[in-house]
């Protein structure tokens, strides 16, 4: 049986509920993401500080308030999918474009609710199954698709391989989720961090906000270019199918900003989401023309946190929500008053798309290759009185980067001499140990030693990591 197949099923849902473990209460600060066979990963319902910004995660898993199921009479609904640029990565509770949104077109009509079914590091497979086996219980009336840059992701893992690799598991989900994830890239993208509730210490596990980049590529995006083609006419299909008004929406990028750029890898993509909105009669709502008319400059259109080399990152402030909102609003406007919006097809064949930025052997723009002459290696020794683990983990880190991207690691099987193949331009870096107590990668359950925030610069000399105190 196909994925979609099973993910559409009625049966799967009731599977999943009798499967799953009970929500967490929202204030034991319980896993923020855990796996899930169908949709790989999930947020866990609960309310949480997410890099000081207040975070409520409902019954349904989705960023908001909890909703009235069935549909109240007389509402109407607007729901987003997509990643963590349109979950709202760093902006506040009401201050999402899709809300923004709402609240500009509440002038109009004051039944429009905005739901926003965005979860960070979903790409068009994870948002159909999300769409299917959830979030379409809320009955939306309107369905903006923004899913992209998860897709156009180069990455370690392949969407539906991954899938399949769930699909074909014959265990329980338990024992599914542990060893797929635990050796993974995102699994070593995973920052824990220690509150204090009510005088009680709990661990929270948070996954990166953008899954990849964590280790050599396999030279594939996490969707291919004519799969994401696909899974964009299946969600033209699904919406209306089920009596929502589908809508594409064009997310803005910090280097549309640049006057003269070499065209990036993702604008394949974006060829994509037009051509289908096109042939489909599905408007097009192009956020990129509506930054560049602000005249705002991109640091306070995008935070801050990008990659050396790129010119801020890719998700938009409270001030780029705003405008995307104001934007949305107005394309949406008509819809507001008449129930329907006037977008004609333009009929044309199905194109197969070539994607020149696909490689075999990983791709070269994206992660140095390491074992040649010219690599930087980083050597030293760690100290630790007290180890009863299976093996040590050491992690080399991009200075600064957030969600930590790591270039490099080394797995020794105690305290003692290390060393670490880096590319030859690299220059500095920070570090993360882990203690993996089973061996089986790191874990909530292992200890964590948080170098991050001390930069260790490659000067040819070797160091020492005391782990003996407290870091």
């Amino acid at each position: 049986m196909g994925f979609f197949e099973l993910s559409a099923s009625v049966l799967l849902k009731d599977t999943l509920n009798e499967r799953e473990a009970a929500p967490p209460s929202r204030a034991d600060w319980a896993p923020t993401m855990r796996g899930n066979p169908y949709l790989l990963w999930e947020y866990a319902p609960g309310q949480r500080t997410e890099h000081g910004t207040d975070v409520n995660i409902n019954s349904l898993g989705l960023r908001g308030p909890e909703p009235a199921i069935p549909k109240p009479q007389g509402a109407r609904r607007i729901i987003t999918t997509g990643d963590s640029s349109v979950y709202g990565f760093m902006v506040g509770e009401g201050e999402v474009f899709i809300d923004v949104a709402q609240q500009n077109l509440a002038a109009i009509d004051s039944n429009i609710e905005s739901w926003n079914a965005a979860i960070p590091g979903y790409s068009t497979y994870q948002s159909l199954n999300l769409l299917e086996t959830r979030a379409l219980t809320l009955e939306p009336d309107l369905i903006v698709i923004a899913n992209i840059w998860s897709d156009n992701n180069f990455d370690t893992f392949v969407d539906k391989e991954l899938i399949n690799t769930y699909q074909n598991y014959e265990g329980g989900l338990t024992g599914l989720v542990a060893s797929v994830f635990e050796w993974s890239a995102l699994f070593r993208a995973l920052d824990y961090t220690i509150r204090v509730e009510g005088g009680a210490q709990a661990e929270a596990r948070e996954v990166g906000w953008e899954v990849g980049g964590q280790d050599t590529t396999s030279g594939e995006r996490r969707v291919a270019v004519n799969d994401y083609a696909t899974n964009l006419q299946r969600l033209i299909d699904l919406s209306r199918d089920n009596d929502a008004i589908p809508v594409f929406a064009m997310l803005p990028h910090p280097t549309d900003l640049v006057e003269s750029r070499e065209p990036p890898a993702w604008d394949l993509y974006r060829d994509v989401m037009s051509d289908t909105a096109s042939r489909n009669g599905v408007l097009l709502v192009d956020f990129r023309e509506a930054f560049a008319a602000s005249g705002l400059p991109y640091g306070e259109l995008f935070f801050e946190e990008g990659e050396p080399g790129i010119r801020g990152d890719l998700h938009p402030t409270r001030i780029g929500h705003r405008i995307m909102g104001e934007t949305l609003a107005q394309a949406l406007s008509q819809w507001a008053e008449t129930g329907d919006l006037d977008v004609a097809p333009v009929p044309g064949p199905t194109i197969i798309y070539e994607d020149p930025f696909v490689f075999s052997d990983g791709d070269p723009n994206k992660t140095p290759e390491l074992g040649s002459a010219n690599d930087t290696i980083l050597s030293g020794e760690i100290s630790l009185e007290v180890f009863q683990g299976a093996s040590l983990q050491i992690d080399a880190l991009v200075p600064g980067s957030f969600p930590p991207r790591r270039i490099n690691g080394a797995i020794l099987s105690g305290p003692g001499p290390f060393s670490i193949s880096l590319p030859g331009e690299t220059t500095s870096v920070t570090l993360m140990i882990y203690e993996d107590m089973t061996g089986d990668g790191p874990t909530a359950d292992d200890r964590r030693h948080d170098w991050s925030d001390r930069v260790v610069v490659l000067d040819g000399s070797e160091i020492v990591i005391d782990l003996n105190g407290n870091d």
